[in-house]
C-alpha cells in the first residue's frame, strides 16, 4: 500500500515483518505516510514502541464497536471506539477499515498512538528517582517453585536434590502494586531523591535492631519498606 510506505519501512528495520508473516492472527491500526514524519527512522528503540503499540492479536473488525478496549502486543491497552459515524483507535482517526488479510485485519488511521509510559516505565526513566528506583530493583528476587520442580534424586545426607524450576518475582510488585502491569489502574506518589532521603532520614530512627536481628541491614530493609507502602492508591 503506497500510504503505508513508512510504517512498512518500520516493520522491517524492527523484526515485525517476521511476526506478521506467520499464521497467527492480528489486527493493525498501520498509521499513513504523513503521520510518521516526524518519526526518527534510526530510533530503533521508538519505532518498536510505536509498531508494537500499533498491533493487537485477533481480528478486531469495527463490527459492533461501541467503546472497546484493545491489548496491544506491548501489553498496552488503547481504546477503540466508534463516534457517531466515525471510528477511532486512541485518538486516531480509522480512514480506512477491516481490508482483510489472510491472518487478520488492517485499519489505517491518520496519525499514530504516542507510547504512554506506566508508572513502572516511568520510574525506571524518570530523572531524580534514583533512590526509588534502586530500592524497587533491589526487590528483584528468584524464587525456588517446588510444583514446578522435578525430584531427580538425594544426596548423602538424605535431602531430596531437584531439577530446580525458579521463578523471577519482584517483591514490591507483589506486595505493593503491579504497577508494571496496565490491566489496574493506580494513583502513584512518588518520591524523587531528595524526599526519598529526608523521608530515610527522619524514619529510620524508630527502627533499631541488635546485630543478631540484623542490625543495620534490617533496619534499612523496614525503612525503606515504610517509605513506599502507601505510595499507591487503586484508581485514579
Amino acid at each position: 500500500n503506497p500510504d503505508l510506505t513508512k510504517f512498512y519501512t518500520f516493520l522491517i528495520k524492527t523484526g515485525y515483518d517476521t511476526i506478521l508473516s506467520n499464521s497467527q492472527s492480528f489486527t493493525i491500526w498501520a498509521p499513513i505516510n504523513e503521520a510518521l514524519n516526524e518519526i526518527d527512522t534510526n530510533n530503533i528503540d521508538l519505532l518498536k514502541k510505536i509498531v508494537t503499540n500499533h498491533i493487537a492479536r485477533s481480528r478486531i473488525t469495527t463490527s459492533g464497536v461501541e467503546n472497546k478496549i484493545i491489548r496491544m502486543l506491548n501489553g498496552k491497552y488503547l481504546n477503540f471506539i466508534k463516534d457517531g459515524s466515525d471510528y477511532y483507535f486512541s485518538n486516531c482517526k480509522v480512514i480506512m477499515a477491516n481490508n482483510p488479510a489472510k491472518n487478520g485485519l488492517l485499519h489505517l488511521v491518520d496519525s499514530y498512538a504516542p507510547y504512554i509510559d506506566n508508572i513502572w516505565e516511568y520510574i525506571m526513566n524518570a530523572n531524580e528517582m534514583d533512590s526509588l528506583r534502586y530500592y524497587i530493583l533491589s526487590q528483584n528476587k528468584y524464587i525456588f517453585d517446588p510444583i514446578n520442580s522435578i525430584e531427580i534424586g538425594v544426596d548423602s545426607n538424605g535431602n531430596v536434590i531437584y531439577d530446580s524450576v525458579l521463578i523471577y518475582k519482584n517483591l514490591f510488585l507483589e506486595k505493593i502494586g503491579k504497577i508494571n502491569n496496565e490491566d489496574s489502574i493506580y494513583t502513584a506518589i512518588l518520591l524523587n531523591n531528595n524526599a526519598w532521603t529526608e523521608a530515610y532520614n527522619k524514619i529510620k530512627k524508630y527502627y533499631n535492631f541488635p546485630e543478631n536481628a540484623g542490625g543495620i541491614s534490617r533496619q534499612r530493609e523496614v525503612t525503606c519498606y515504610t517509605i513506599v507502602k502507601d505510595i499507591l492508591f487503586k484508581g485514579r
